[in-house]
C-alpha cells in the first residue's frame, strides 16, 4: 500500500511540478517542464540520502564512530556462493556510546556471511520448484509488475490520445488503479490473516 501511495502522490504532484518548471528547465515556455520534474525528484532523493547516510545503520548495534582509519584491518572472505564471489570486510576500533573502544564489523560480518552461505546451501530448492504456492507467488508477482509498469508508462498517454486530456487533467483518472490496488492489498492481507487464524484454530481443534 505504501508503494501505491507513492504512485498516487506522484500522479498528483507531477503535473503541478511540470507546470512550474515550464520554460525553466531548458525547454520551450509552451511545453510542460518534464525535465525539471526529473531534476526536482533527483534533488529530493539526494536530500533524503543525507540523513539516511548519517543515521541509518545495518543493525541496532552498528557503530560508525571509527577511532582512526589506521586502526582498521581488512579481511578477504570468499563466500563460495558463486564463483569468485569475494567480499572485503573491515575490522576497526570504534567508540561506542559508553565511550569504550572496541573492535567492530569484521567478526559479525564474517559470521553473517557464514550464516547466509549455510542458508543458501541448505535451502530446499527442488521443493521450491515443485511447490504450487511458490509458483503462485511468482506468477502473481510477475502479473502485478506487468500491470504496474504498463499503467505507469501508458495511462497518461491513453487518456491523452483517447480523450484529449493533458497530464494534469488525467491525473485524477490515472490514480484510480493505484487506489484500487491499495484497497485490494489491505483487504487481501487482512483476509489472508483471518483465513490463517481460522485454519490454524481448526487444525488445533481437530488435533
Amino acid at each position: 500500500s505504501g508503494f501505491q501511495l507513492g504512485t498516487v502522490s506522484a500522479y498528483l504532484v507531477s503535473p503541478w511540478l511540470m507546470d512550474q518548471m515550464s520554460g525553466l528547465d531548458g525547454g520551450a515556455a509552451d511545453i510542460e517542464g518534464w525535465r525539471g520534474m526529473f531534476y526536482i525528484y533527483g534533488v529530493a532523493g539526494l536530500v533524503w540520502l543525507l540523513p539516511w547516510y548519517f543515521l541509518a545503520k545495518d543493525s541496532p548495534s552498528a557503530n560508525n564512530n571509527i577511532v582512526s582509519a589506521e586502526d582498521c584491518t581488512e579481511t578477504l572472505v570468499n563466500t563460495m556462493i558463486e564463483d569468485d564471489a569475494s567480499l572485503v570486510f573491515q575490522e576497526c576500533l570504534v567508540e561506542n556510546e559508553a565511550g569504550e573502544i572496541t573492535k567492530d564489523n569484521a567478526g559479525g560480518a564474517f559470521k553473517r556471511i557464514q550464516d547466509i552461505q549455510l542458508l543458501v546451501q541448505s535451502a530446499p530448492w527442488s521443493d521450491f520448484l515443485r511447490s504450487r504456492g511458490v509458483w503462485g507467488m511468482m506468477l502473481a508477482h510477475g502479473a502485478k509488475n506487468f500491470e504496474l509498469y504498463n499503467l505507469l508508462a501508458w495511462t497518461p498517454t491513453f487518456f491523452n490520445q483517447q480523450y484529449g486530456l493533458n497530464t494534469k487533467e488525467s491525473a485524477l483518472f490515472s490514480i484510480g488503479p493505484s487506489i484500487c490496488g491499495m484497497i485490494g492489498g489491505l483487504t487481501a492481507g487482512n483476509l489472508a490473516d483471518f483465513m490463517l487464524v481460522k485454519l490454524s484454530s481448526g487444525d488445533s481443534n481437530n488435533g
